[in-house]
This record gives structure tokens, sequence and C-alpha cells, in this order.
């Protein structure tokens, strides 16, 4: 597991999990830093990004002003709806090493169809991008 300082998400990012586990903890146990910044509406958030052996790339983010603290990971909408909730949360466990006690909340299949659907809009907008005449 490797600390990214910077991403760009292919397509959007969308919750994978929220755990029970305190983002310093997590960072110290990783070996990690933690960076802080500001999500519009919500207020101060403190979290890392990182990218797995496998090289999936994974946002943990805890809010501060939160009323239950919790650690939400975000993955990218394209790989969530080609590999699906279980073979990630496996995978990140693993690396993470964290067992399935501390999930607090997991994305369905609900998720994974609104996943499916943004990167289909995303295809249709790449694909209208480049059949435009000049």
């Amino acid at each position: 597991m490797q600390q990214l300082a910077t991403y760009r998400w292919p397509v959007d990012p969308i919750p994978l999990t929220s755990l029970s586990v305190r983002v310093d903890d997590l960072a110290s146990q990783l070996r990690m830093t933690v960076s802080t910044w500001e999500v519009e509406g919500l207020g101060d958030a403190r979290g890392m990004g990182c990218i797995s052996s496998s090289g999936y790339v994974y946002l943990l983010e805890e809010l501060q002003h939160s009323e239950h603290l919790q650690l939400v990971v975000y993955v990218d909408a394209t790989l969530l709806a080609s590999l699906g909730v279980d073979v990630i949360v496996s995978e990140m466990l693993a690396e993470f090493g964290l067992d399935r006690a501390v999930i607090l909340s997991l994305a369905n299949s609900e998720t994974e169809s609104f996943a499916a659907q943004q990167v289909a809009r995303f295809a249709d907008w790449i694909a209208k991008k480049h059949t435009r005449s000049p």
C-alpha cells in the first residue's frame, strides 16, 4: 500500500464502505500521513489517498463535525462497476490489515448500479467528444 500525494479520478468516486476505525490509527498502522481539507457544506475533513498493490485507489475521509465519527472509503466508479463490492472490500480489508468487524456500512447492489450508470455516462461523453467535427 502506497500513499498518493495527488490523484485525478477517471470517473466520480463512490462511497464503498464506512469503517469504525479512526483515520489517525489507520494512518499510523499503514505508516502514512493524514491530510486535511474542507468538504463544501460539510466542513473540515481529514484523511488520505492510497493505492493498493493491485492498483486499486482508495480515498479515506473522516468528517470532523459529523455526529458519528466514521471513516468513509471511496473508490472509482469504474472499479466498483467492474468488480463489485465484495471483491473490492475483501482486497481493501486485506491491504489495510483489518477484518470485517470494523465495517459500519457497505455499498449495495443499488450503489453498484449507480456506479455502472456513471461509467456509461462518462463513456458516452467521451464518445461524443471524439466524434465532434473540428
